[in-house]
């Protein structure tokens, strides 16, 4: 029996399981009576008793209100609705609330926000309509932020920044039909796909060589779009693409580059058309648009 007693000792990530499994039976209507000696634990050597685990996770604390901390119902109310409620039957306010939750995602103990309903007669918490999705996406979401990848917001940003749709981005970047949809929902992207959204997100100029590469593949109106989209951004950032160039061209070896006197831009303009002939068609596209923007208002 001893052996089989100090046969082992809980890991952080299963203590954590264990909690999370803790807060579900509190969620569910379970009631916890905590005790901070247990008549077991006299018979086993210290380092194998639940106390030591709690102990050693929660250092300096009650073991006790530690516990109490981790699996307590601490709600945050968001919404109060009189309605029939689904967990007693009866009308009441039914209030919407988010709590603190720890799950085990891809071996990562992450904490993320939830969102449920609450019953106040029944005292229980329950998930219903798009909670549950919710629910997933922010507990990927704080996975996302704990390794440094971009979130699903972020991702749905870099799309309105350019105004395109999951389904063209997708056809721009070469991946499945449906990657960029499941990325801005349910599925974590890998780290090479999130380093490709992120120079997307900061340089538009390439944006803009992937449209000329797929134009084929888009309606005349998408492309017309993007292109305008992308270009205005370009514009936006053209200081910085030129000091980029002057460094290429002339080979310089420090960033603080500062372009002051008209001659000086003429001469940076001059470095950079020379650097090749698609910058060239990016330039030519930019006062096309500027013209076709001063017709317009004109005619207006």
């Amino acid at each position: 029996m001893a052996d089989i007693i100090n046969s082992r000792i809980e890991s952080e990530p299963e203590v954590r399981a264990f909690i999370q499994n803790l807060n579900y039976a509190l969620d569910n209507g379970a009631k916890i009576v905590f005790q901070i000696q247990r008549l077991v634990d006299e018979k086993r050597d210290i380092k194998y008793t639940n106390q030591y685990t709690i102990t050693t996770l929660f250092p300096n604390e009650n073991p006790e209100e530690a516990l109490k901390r981790e699996v307590g119902l601490k709600m945050k109310i968001i919404n109060t609705q009189k309605r029939i409620c689904p967990c007693c039957m009866e009308e009441h306010e039914v209030k919407t609330v988010l709590v603190k939750e720890h799950s085990l995602f891809k071996d990562k103990t992450v904490e993320f926000e939830a969102q449920y309903m609450y019953c106040d007669k029944a005292d229980e918490m329950f998930a219903e309509g798009d909670q549950l999705r919710i629910n997933d996406i922010n507990l990927k979401d704080s996975y996302r932020k704990a390794e440094g990848l971009l979130t699903s917001q972020d991702i749905i940003s870099i799309r309105g920044k350019y105004g395109i749709s999951q389904s063209d981005l997708c056809t721009l970047l070469g991946w499945g039909g449906k990657t960029i949809a499941r990325y801005e929902t349910h599925q974590v992207q890998d780290r090479a796909h999130d380093a490709i959204l992120k120079k997307l997100a900061s340089d538009p100029e390439w944006l803009l060589t992937l449209l000329e590469d797929a134009e084929k593949d888009l309606s005349a109106e998408a492309y017309s779009k993007y292109q305008s989209n992308a270009l205005s951004l370009y514009r936006k950032m053209s200081s910085d693409y030129l000091r980029k160039a002057i460094r290429a061209s002339v080979n310089y070896e420090t960033n603080d580059i500062d372009i002051q006197t008209e001659n000086d831009q003429i001469a940076a303009l001059e470095r950079f058309l020379r650097l090749n002939a698609y910058k060239r068609k990016i330039i030519e596209a930019m006062i096309d648009e500027e013209e076709k923007q001063n017709k317009n208002s004109l005619e207006a």
